[in-house]
């Protein structure tokens, strides 16, 4: 539907490759996005140029790893913490879900 090869679709949606702005009306097209998808790509496009030199070094050093390690002062790293998690820490009672 976009006149594109599979190939370079998949390194757009990976980052990869950068999106330009044919290919992202013709995205926009063939999802029927009424121009949301170019208006959130025009945003993206006005943020990048707000962003630091060390944070485009940073994402080609993160592409080129084998292992992330991250560190959180948390018991459960945030994107994997559940409602209840969050109301018992910030009760104060963190231990409340050892097995």
């Amino acid at each position: 539907m976009l006149g594109w090869s599979v190939s370079k679709i998949s390194m757009v949606e990976r980052g990869e490759r950068p999106a330009r702005e044919d290919f992202v009306r013709a995205a926009d097209a063939a999802l029927k996005a009424e121009g949301e998808l170019l208006a959130r790509w025009g945003e993206t496009i006005e943020y990048t140029t707000r962003w630091p030199t060390w944070l485009a070094q940073l994402a080609e050093i993160e592409q080129q790893a084998d292992t992330l390690r991250t560190w959180q002062p948390l018991i459960i790293p945030g994107l994997l913490q559940t409602p209840e998690y969050a109301r018992a820490i910030f009760r104060g009672r963190p231990l409340a879900f050892r097995s």
